[in-house]
């Protein structure tokens, strides 16, 4: 359990017929459909909620630094358009976007 580390974790079956505390595990750790996929710091915590739903999802460990960019690809916004885009906000001083603000 890295700090560095995040876990993908993707609901694979469905929760129909599943006993309600794994129901309410799957709706805590934020998946709502099959095919779901969420970003969750990979932590003790974590792992407990997992135990209790291992047959029901796929998990994958990856690195902060590929977990950001997945979830900014999901977002729409491109790797490589994303630092011009935040540059250009800043070099505008928009509203409402500190100057100092750092990129997720």
């Amino acid at each position: 359990m890295d700090a560095a580390t995040r876990l993908v974790i993707t609901l694979r079956r469905s929760f129909a017929g599943v006993p309600k505390k794994q129901r309410l595990t799957l709706q805590a750790l934020g998946l709502k459909r099959v095919h779901h996929t969420v970003h969750r710091p990979d932590s003790r915590s974590v792992w407990g909620a997992l135990r209790r739903i291992l047959h029901l999802v796929e998990i994958e460990r990856v690195p902060e630094s590929v977990a950001d960019r997945r979830c900014r690809e999901k977002d729409g916004i491109a790797p490589s358009a994303y630092g011009r885009t935040i540059a250009y906000i800043r070099s505008r001083g928009l509203p409402g976007i500190a100057s100092d603000a750092t990129p997720r």
